[in-house]
Parts: structure tokens; C-alpha cells; sequence
């Protein structure tokens, strides 16, 4: 058994290693304080040799209130239409003895909710192909439910999902995973950020202004034979001349970039402060000031009146905008690109 290191596994360590064979193997550790045991089994083919492997394994001495998960390849099934696809054999796969053990330890099979009727055709064939990790010829391709998951009441509501996993090693089985999660920990799912196309004006104005530098720089490269150093200086010139393009001479912005930012500074000052983002700057531009390049690119960061790096925006952002003040940060503070 392996455990990842930033696992919340705490102190796995060996256990039952008196019943320890090529068959059986178990683990103890903690699990958000809580006492968990962890069994791996391989059954025998043998249908004798199975009955006797099963009765001995209640010899186990589970201590009570620990949460239980037993799993492995056990070589036999418990529901002749829903373990598996060749019904004729079906019923000759079952085990008493393991039916025994079932009761004995308390445990119920992981996917139990998810059993479908019999008579559901069409449920019967999704389980099928979604949790049946082993295939055989009879001849024809046939599928069964050998490899299993079995957990007791303290840990059934930990067992949030049960996968095959499909992707896996290469073996004649499928291995079959378990997901845990903590019952008082919800799911957190991050929403994505909404995008909003950009204007055409806007987009167009930066597309020309951009074209036309970018060309006009590319032929100065190519007619001139300039040092690593005056590159460097050229380059960075290049980025205020983009920036002045855009908004105009001495960094005021055009008529359609105000009008643009009028239309989507929407949303107030006071209201962004109740939803708990906090904004501060100063005049001349120090609100870019420690803003992450992140920050530049998403467009969310400091704000304020009096401070040229216009972030934050709530609607119709787009990635033409977002370059824009981007662009302007870095005139403010003669960051790199």
C-alpha cells in the first residue's frame, strides 16, 4: 500500500500482521482523528479454498467505532445481474461465506446506493461499463464486478464516489477507487470569471495602435545593427509609444477609451467595499503598486479615482481592456514586460 506524503493519512502503520500473507494485507492510521482501517484482499480462485480463506478473516479483531473500508479482488459476486454480464455462471460465483463476513463486520458494498433493478435494461448496462473493472472471454467479451469496496457504518459517509479507474496499470483487472471526503467539509467549486466581448471601437483602436508600432519597430531592427543594450531601451520605448498611442499624449485616454470605461464602471465604489474587497491608492499611479502580474492580467486589483491603473472592472471586461491597463501600470512604474 502506498500513501501519498501530504495525504491526511496520519501515522499508517502495519496491522493484523500475524494474518499478513500473499492473500491479505491491513493498515491503521488516523484520519481526521479518527481511528481507520484499511484491508486489501485477494481471494483464492479456488471455490474450497475461498470459503476457508473468508471464515478465517473473522479472526480480525476490528475494534469498535473505527472506521473500516475493505477492498481487493475477491474472486466471486454477490448480485448475479448486476456483478455480471454472462448470467449462466452467475449464480455458481456466489459465497456464503463471504455473506457471513459481510454481516460479521458490519460492512455494506460501496456502490449499494447505486445498484440498479433487474429489470432496468438500460441501467444495467450503464453499471455495466461504468463500474465492472474485469473482462473475460466465453467466448465473447463478458464483464464482472470481482474487485470491490466494502465499508462499515462509521465510514459509509465518508465514501463519497467509487471509480474504476480506467487509465490505471495494465493488468487483466481494473483497479477500483475509493474517494473519501470529510462529511463537514463541503465541495468548493470556483467559479469561472465571466468574459464579456470588447467593443469594436475599443479593440480596433488598440489593434491599430499596437500593428503599427510593432511593424514600425521591426523595421528599425532589421535597418539599423543595434546592441543587446540599445534593444533593450528600444524595447522599452516601444511600450510607452503604445501606451501614448491608446490613450493619447501625456497618457490622458481618448474620447472612445472614456466612453468605453464609462459604459462599464458600473458598479460603485461603496458596493465593491460590502463584498469585502478592499481597494487603496494615491495619486500619480502608486495604486499598481505590489499588484501581481495575476492582478494585471484579470484586471483585479487596487482602485481609485485618482489613479490611472483603472481596474476592477464588473462588466463587458475584455481582453483588449485588460491589455490596456495592463499597458498603463507599466508606464506608471517602468515595469518590464
Amino acid at each position: 500500500m502506498l500513501f501519498h506524503s501530504r495525504s491526511n493519512f496520519q501515522e499508517p502503520r502495519s496491522a493484523f500482521q500475524e494474518h499478513w500473507s500473499p492473500h491479505t494485507m491491513a493498515i491503521h492510521a488516523r484520519l481526521d482523528g479518527k481511528e481507520v482501517y484499511v484491508l486489501n484482499l485477494y481471494a483464492p480462485t479456488d471455490k474450497t479454498a475461498r470459503e476457508a480463506y473468508y471464515r478465517h478473516l473473522t479472526q480480525f479483531a476490528i475494534p469498535a467505532g473505527s472506521h473500516l473500508y475493505v477492498g481487493g479482488d475477491f474472486n466471486c459476486t454477490q448480485h448475479e445481474t448486476q456483478d455480471r454480464t454472462y448470467g449462466p455462471t452467475a449464480a455458481h460465483r456466489r459465497s456464503m461465506a463471504l455473506d457471513h463476513l459481510i454481516t460479521f463486520w458490519g460492512v455494506h458494498d460501496s456502490l449499494e446506493a447505486a445498484l440498479p433493478e433487474c429489470g432496468e435494461a438500460d441501467q444495467l448496462q450503464w453499471f455495466h461499463t461504468a463500474h465492472h473493472p474485469h473482462e473475460y472471454s466465453i467466448p465473447g467479451l463478458a464483464t464482472s464486478r470481482l474487485d470491490r469496496w466494502y465499508v462499515n457504518g462509521a465510514a459509509r459517509q465518508w465514501a463519497a464516489d467509487t471509480q474504476v479507474d480506467a487509465w490505471g496499470l495494465r493488468s487483466i483487472h481494473k483497479g477500483v477507487m475509493l474517494h473519501l471526503r470529510l462529511p463537514n467539509d463541503p465541495v468548493r467549486v470556483l467559479k469561472p470569471q465571466k468574459v464579456f466581448p470588447v467593443p469594436a471601437y475599443a479593440r480596433d483602436r488598440v489593434d491599430a495602435v499596437v500593428r503599427r508600432e510593432l511593424q514600425q519597430f521591426r523595421a528599425s531592427l532589421q535597418h539599423d545593427s543595434p546592441t543587446a543594450q540599445g534593444t533593450a531601451a528600444a524595447w522599452d520605448a516601444l511600450k510607452l509609444r503604445i501606451v501614448s498611442g491608446i490613450y493619447g499624449p501625456n497618457g490622458k485616454r481618448t474620447a472612445a477609451v472614456n466612453a468605453y470605461t464609462g459604459k462599464t464602471q458600473t458598479t460603485p465604489f461603496s458596493s465593491k467595499m460590502r463584498n469585502g474587497k478592499s481597494y487603496s491608492g494615491s495619486p500619480g499611479g502608486t495604486a499598481c503598486s505590489g499588484l501581481s502580474t495575476a492582478d494585471q492580467t484579470t484586471g483585479k486589483g487596487p482602485h481609485s479615482p485618482d489613479s490611472r491603473c483603472e481596474t476592477g472592472l464588473d462588466s463587458h471586461q475584455g481582453a483588449t481592456f485588460i491589455t490596456v491597463t495592463r499597458l498603463e501600470c507599466w508606464k506608471d512604474h517602468q515595469t518590464n514586460l
